[in-house]
């Protein structure tokens, strides 16, 4: 080699090989990447499947939660806001009733007793903010249905979401769905893996032809 002097081409050469080995190298690591991966498939695409048929959505459960309470007491809870309607708005003996009467009474008063206006812009605002909740309350308790289908249909959504969570063992619902997006990605590499192979096999075939 001194004597042809050629040393500038056995370092190219050897760069070249050194070069060729690491793709070599970075193949095999592929193909064994995949292989490891492919065993895992079937278990991973269940899986997602599975997560992914349960149209999992974001605060559902709470919402979910939080309904299935009322549909619980909806009874309970119905005849407590009719309860506290009445003493606001009952025709007779009503707290609306008895404030409308003293707020007449202050606004005769003013004629002859300054102080009273006072008094009775202040009882005004009272009585139009009590008018305003009691009038809440009726269109709340309206509102508040015993109603055995849906509280059915809402435990069924929460016993899947439930079970999801203790299969996976997670322990709320945003941990199931970064777990869903995480099988995703693990489903694209696995697939994705024949196309980095198909890649690296022609650099590999390519770096041969400069060797």
């Amino acid at each position: 080699d001194i004597l042809a002097h050629d040393e500038q081409e056995l370092i190219s050469y050897k760069s070249l090989y050194a070069k060729y080995k690491s793709i070599c190298k970075q193949l095999a690591d592929f193909i064994a990447q995949a292989e490891k991966s492919r065993q895992n498939e079937d278990y991973i695409r269940f899986q997602l499947e599975q997560l992914e048929e349960a149209r999992l959505v974001e605060g559902e459960q709470e919402e979910l939660e939080q309904e299935a309470e009322i549909l619980s007491h909806a009874e309970e809870i119905k005849a407590g806001l009719y309860r506290v309607e009445q003493v606001f708005a009952s025709d007779e003996g009503g707290l609306l009733s008895y404030l409308k009467d003293n707020l007449n009474t202050l606004n005769n008063l003013q004629k002859v007793y300054q102080p009273a206006k006072e008094l009775a812009e202040r009882m005004e605002s009272a009585y139009i903010e009590l008018k305003d909740i009691a009038h809440e309350i009726s269109s709340q308790g309206e509102s508040v249905e015993f109603n055995p289908a849906r509280l059915e249909e809402v435990n069924e959504r929460l016993n899947l979401i439930y079970s999801l969570q203790q299969k996976h063992r997670v322990q709320t619902l945003d941990e199931l769905l970064a777990l869903t997006e995480e099988y995703r990605v693990k489903l694209s590499d696995i697939t994705s893996y024949d196309e980095r192979i198909a890649e690296w096999t022609a650099r590999k075939e390519e770096q041969f032809k400069q060797v």
